[in-house]
């Protein structure tokens, strides 16, 4: 780890795995607590096997918090973990910390624009669960 809490994964340009999923969780966590949000690990970080090309972290409200406060928790984690927020879909906001790509889920915000929504909406229109 750096002096601004920056964490360097084992594998610098990619397979990124349980252990540094859980690393950059337990990093970003306190800086999302106080602005009103705990963090879960997800994706293929956490139930698949081997390396990722990211990792998927869920941004959920404490229950207790009417309105969390997503800009200063934006700021303060550009500052103390230099975890640059490089696109906003609205739900999948993407964010780059030092070289670790992590989608950041944020499920009471709505679709948003992301790209593959348009995809998955038309998907779950022609969905038959009888061909499963």
């Amino acid at each position: 780890m750096t002096s601004k809490n920056m964490y360097t994964p084992p594998h610098p340009t990619g397979d990124y795995d349980l252990s540094v999923g859980a690393a950059v969780c337990t990093l970003i966590e306190p800086i999302a607590e106080k602005h009103g949000y705990h963090v879960a690990l997800t994706g293929g970080c956490l139930y698949g096997e081997g390396g990722r090309k990211d990792i998927d972290i869920v941004f959920y409200r404490i229950r207790q918090v009417i309105r969390p406060d997503d800009d200063s928790m934006f700021d303060e984690l550009e500052v103390e973990l230099e975890m640059t927020l490089l696109a906003d879909h609205g739900f999948v906001k993407k964010f780059e910390m030092g070289n670790i790509p992590i989608d950041a889920l944020f499920p009471e915000s709505g679709y948003g624009d992301y790209p593959i929504d348009s995809i998955r909406e038309k998907e779950s229109k022609d969905f038959d669960p009888t061909t499963i």
